[in-house]
């Protein structure tokens, strides 16, 4: 049950909190940041350029979770979930190199991402429930998604820095605050 709970977690973290969050980590492997490097170099990065490869790489997380079906499909699954987290982490570097946005910037990007969560929502939510009461799948999924929390972890800064609106920040300061032990309703 701890790990059913675990996965859910970090899938929730990851769809809500990465279009919010995240740092610049050194990737092994083969990216396809890597193969098209040349290409994106010639083309000049921006927040709203970043942000649409973002909500790609969030898709491709979302599409390697639900191809979790059995045994060999969930291990084939941790592999695409760990390009993705090399994707993500790029994104992040690149992104980390920009001016930081406007607070209106800020909250016309976070409105795209989102959106884009939102089209994403049942496709992970369905992925999730099949993931979630598959012990087979769970227990090789879990783990692979312990781990990119934990590179998504080394990330958050830049995301926050990027795209997270003051006013988002207070909401969600007021929100953790409310739900505190001790806390008035």
């Amino acid at each position: 049950m701890k790990t059913i709970i675990k996965l859910a977690a970090a899938c929730a973290i990851l769809l809500i909190g990465v279009g919010c969050q995240e740092k610049n980590t050194a990737g092994g492997g083969a990216s396809t940041f890597a193969a098209g490097d040349a290409v994106k170099q010639a083309k000049q990065d921006t927040v709203d350029s970043l942000t649409d490869e973002l909500i790609v790489q969030r898709k491709h997380f979302c599409e390697a979770i639900a191809s979790a079906k059995d045994k060999a499909s969930a291990q084939e699954a941790v592999q695409k979930l760990s390009r993705t987290a090399d994707e993500i982490a790029a994104i992040a570097a690149r992104l980390d190199k920009l001016e930081t946005p406007t607070e209106e910037e800020k909250e016309r990007i976070y409105e795209k991402l989102l959106s884009a969560g939102k089209a994403m929502e049942e496709t992970m939510r369905d992925a999730m429930q099949a993931a979630m009461f598959d012990e087979e799948v769970s227990i090789i999924i879990a783990p692979a998604l312990k781990e990119l929390d934990a590179r998504m972890e080394q990330t958050n800064a830049i995301f926050e820095r990027q795209i997270v609106t003051a006013k988002m920040r207070e909401l969600r300061e007021k929100a953790n605050g409310a739900s505190a032990p001790g806390s008035a309703p």
